[in-house]
């Protein structure tokens, strides 16, 4: 296998060899073709029988706006992206220490965020927690406690519930973020700002794009303008 092994390789595209796209009779008769280009730029086209899109979806966070898309002025907001699952607990502490962290999310990698944060709030006075949801609801995460199907899951759910039920979370739910501002001459202390994906990704490759939900981890470091949905009166 080693000969056929390639690294530092991107796949751009996946085609029909011999039809353009718009051809759709005997389409399925001609050999797949695969476009990838090296690190160096150079391209290759490579035939092959089938495609197998393992390309996973680690380096494609989901954007934080609603509809999949990205809020007005996410793209300015990037130099404060922290990147997913934030090593709170360690190399990223000091970024979170003493801060008011926002996570915004209902993914298992939220929640394992959410309880390190945790953690750290109890050994670093200052340190806030706001979780914010979309939904009115977050029983699908907490998951069936001792009864849940899988007893790490089911332990997960329950410290996060716990967390919760004690202030140590603060929870926002109905939430949509509408845009981000960022003040000129940089960081600030404001509500929240430090942006770093949790959880939910799309594939790296572009064909087709994908998505889900978004998570998403602010800390106090610029200024982000976040917005609950109409429908929810009891958050700001």
């Amino acid at each position: 296998m080693a000969g056929r092994i390639r690294t530092g390789v991107r796949v751009t595209a996946v085609t029909r060899d011999g039809v353009d796209v718009t051809r759709t009779i005997d389409r399925d008769e001609h050999p797949l073709l695969v476009r990838t280009i090296e690190a160096d730029g150079t391209v290759h086209d490579l035939p092959a029988r089938a495609v197998i899109d393992a390309s996973g979806t680690w380096g494609r966070t989901n954007p934080l706006g609603h509809s999949g898309l990205p809020a007005p002025g996410e793209d300015g907001a990037a130099p404060y992206m922290a990147g997913p699952l934030p090593d709170v607990l360690g190399r990223d502490r000091d970024r979170f220490a003493g801060r008011h962290a926002l996570v915004v999310g209902m993914g298992h990698s939220a929640a394992n965020t959410l309880l390190d944060l945790a953690a750290l709030a109890a050994a670093e006075p200052g340190t806030r927690i706001t979780w914010a949801v979309r939904g009115a609801s977050v029983a699908r995460l907490y998951g069936g406690g001792d009864a849940d199907g899988l007893p790490a899951r089911g332990a997960l759910g329950t410290r996060l519930k716990q967390a919760v039920a004690s202030v140590v979370i603060e929870l926002v739910r109905g939430f949509t973020i509408t845009r981000f501002s960022t003040p000129d001459g940089g960081p600030s202390r404001s509500p929240a700002g430090r942006r770093t994906a949790s959880g939910s990704w799309r594939p790296t490759s572009s064909w087709p794009p994908q998505g889900s939900a978004p998570t998403w981890t602010c800390s106090e470091r610029s200024a982000s303008t976040a917005a609950p949905r109409p429908r929810s009166s009891s958050r700001r």
